[in-house]
């Protein structure tokens, strides 16, 4: 009996220990299994995020390279746009330049045809039935200009020119007083009458005051509102001598084409 029962202990001392060694190696292969299992999931993390960053760098580039091929694209349809554009602009520049051009001749060939049926006047002007204020300015000498010359002396900047030209117009009226009405030139003297200077002015008005005619009313009228005391005073004295005249309606001033100072 007792060699049966040591017997009996032995075996169950022997199980446990070997159910002892069991369990601890369950438990080492246990943590060995969730180490690796921890590193596999750490890998495979790095490998999915990788793959991911990867992923969206390739799509950014694409959509990068494509947004850079719609951007030249464009690009290159709006200059060739612009480029036409620009060639029509500078076309219909230069035609309107050759039109303005020839219309420019044009006119100062009938303006040269005009002025050629003109013979210089030197005689001094007539005297006027009530004295008139002259020009507060140096004497002038007569003044002799071919008809060609009457376009440069206008176009001229220095009032001395002008003043010339005033004067020798008005010698002009004064030979023919009646037919200077229907005369081209009187335009000029009107412009004259408007000019920057005031001696200039002067001297237009008093070549005005010798036309006889209702036409230059409206012009002495104007130098009515001069700003110069004396141009004032000289166009009162002109109207004076038209006084007895039913002024023309509706006739348009001329404008100021004389140059300014």
């Amino acid at each position: 009996m007792e060699f049966i029962g040591g017997l009996i202990v032995g075996v169950t001392a022997t199980t446990v220990v070997c159910v002892w060694r069991n369990r601890k190696g369950l438990e080492q292969l246990e943590i060995r299994h969730r180490y690796e299992l921890n590193s596999l999931r750490q890998t495979m993390a790095q490998d999915y995020e990788l793959q991911i960053k990867t992923a969206v760098e390739s799509v950014k580039s694409g959509q990068q390279s494509h947004i850079e091929g719609e951007i030249k694209a464009v690009s290159q349809r709006y200059e060739g746009q612009i480029t036409g554009l620009t060639q029509a602009h500078q076309g219909a520049i230069a035609q309107l330049q050759r039109e303005h051009q020839a219309a420019l001749a044009a006119l100062k060939a009938r303006h040269q045809e005009d002025l050629a049926a003109f013979q210089p006047v030197t005689a001094p002007p007539a005297a006027l039935s009530a004295p008139i204020p002259s020009p507060q300015s140096t004497t002038v000498q007569p003044l002799t200009l071919a008809p060609g010359d009457l376009n440069a002396a206008l176009a001229q900047s220095d009032p001395q020119s002008r003043l010339d030209v005033a004067t020798y117009l008005g010698e002009l009226a004064a030979a023919a007083p009646r037919r200077a009405a229907s005369e081209p030139w009187l335009n000029h003297l009107a412009c004259l009458s408007q000019d920057a200077d005031p001696q200039v002015r002067q001297a237009a008005i008093v070549g005005l005051s010798q036309v006889k005619s209702d036409r230059v009313i409206p012009w002495l009228t104007q130098s009515l509102k001069d700003q110069d005391a004396g141009v004032v005073q000289t166009a009162a004295a002109a109207l004076n001598h038209f006084k007895f005249y039913a002024p023309s309606k509706n006739r348009p001033l001329p404008k100021n084409a004389a140059p300014q100072d």
